[in-house]
């Protein structure tokens, strides 16, 4: 696919050969990328990256924010009005600020955090209790092994303990989030999809999963797992771990940054620690999703309903059944005259 994207741009560019380009490219990962979007000489490429080994001409080190664009970001990222609040009196904003390393993506995941707090217990007691829980992350990270605080590791730390509420007072952490949000990292990698499709897989994860069935027990009516899957879901775009996007009336989900889902994969890890293997995971996980699209397509035509995962499926369905060894299932598919003429 990407070989016929890198010639159909390169004739593009034929056309305004005359043109300099400036083509620029956001969060890139490794050289491969570069190599991709490099289609003629008279074209200039402008990356942002965190990697420190690009094979680049020369590279600009950003500076990080200053105290005051850390508040003003803060406070645009928590949606809380400049003039409610004095920023420049308020100590536990410019800690959290410090305690953030002044790093803006860390700086917006601990401000969309900020936003449920505050709604929650109020203003005060919200910049209060975060601070706490950021000192309580430094000292983890300083009583670790690590040697170097980096935002990387103040970020991971903070995203710990946002995917972790106590849902009741007195009771336990819950891992629902971190399901959720480690799924989208490998179901559904660096892609958009359907809300509905995601609800699909969390609902099935939390029936055969068994922390989650630990957590919630072994049954919820739909109606009930519905609305779970669903605050979930606004919790988590809430929190910016997913952003949302909607088009022709779908709404759309995806993971943002490649820092969250490094993160999700490796959170993914910790949860299965007693696993065979990662691949057995996603084999298994994948199939879930396979499942329970497939139950609810049958009952959507059934019921004569408007299946809103339709598109996504009939481009993904067989992908995601091949990652999960349904080999004998995608036969049968590609046989299948009536899902060929989809």
């Amino acid at each position: 696919k990407m070989f016929q994207v890198k010639k159909e741009m390169s004739l593009i560019l034929e056309q305004v050969a005359e043109k300099d380009i400036l083509l620029i490219m956001d969060d890139v990962i490794d050289d491969q990328e570069i190599e991709w979007f490099w289609f003629n000489d008279n074209q200039s490429l402008l990356v942002t990256t965190s990697s420190q080994v690009l094979g680049v001409d020369w590279t600009l080190e950003l500076e990080l924010l200053n105290e005051n664009e850390a508040l003003q970001l803060f406070l645009m990222e928590a949606d809380y009005p400049h003039s409610s609040f004095d920023i420049s009196s308020s100590c536990a904003a410019k800690s959290i600020m410090k305690r953030c390393g002044y790093h803006p993506l860390t700086i917006r995941t601990v401000a969309r955090w900020f936003r449920l707090k505050h709604a929650a217990i109020g203003l005060e007691k919200g910049l209060q209790q975060i601070d706490e829980d950021l000192i309580s992350c430094t000292t983890k990270l300083q009583n670790s092994r690590s040697k170097n605080i980096d935002h990387r590791k103040a970020l991971v730390e903070a995203m710990n303990l946002m995917l972790s509420p106590i849902p009741v007072a007195g009771g336990k952490p819950t891992v629902l989030m971190k399901i959720c949000f480690s799924s989208m990292a490998v179901v559904f990698p660096s892609e958009r999809v359907p809300i509905e499709a995601v609800h699909l897989l969390w609902s099935q994860l939390f029936q055969s999963e068994s922390v989650a069935v630990h957590e919630i027990g072994d049954y919820l009516r739909p109606s009930q797992m519905h609305r779970r899957v669903r605050y979930i879901s606004e919790a988590l775009i809430s929190l910016g771990l997913l952003s949302s996007t909607e088009k022709d009336d779908i709404l759309y989900l995806e993971i943002p940054h490649e820092m969250q889902t490094e993160y999700a994969i490796k959170l993914l890890r910790k949860l299965h620690r007693s696993a065979s293997s990662l691949t057995e995971i996603l084999c298994r996980w994948h199939g879930s999703f396979v499942s329970a699209y497939l139950a609810k397509k049958v009952q959507d035509e059934r019921n004569g309903s408007y299946d809103r995962c339709r598109t996504y499926a009939l481009e993904k369905i067989i992908n995601h059944m091949l990652k999960a060894r349904m080999y004998q299932e995608v036969v049968a598919l590609l046989q299948d005259e009536k899902f060929l003429l989809e």
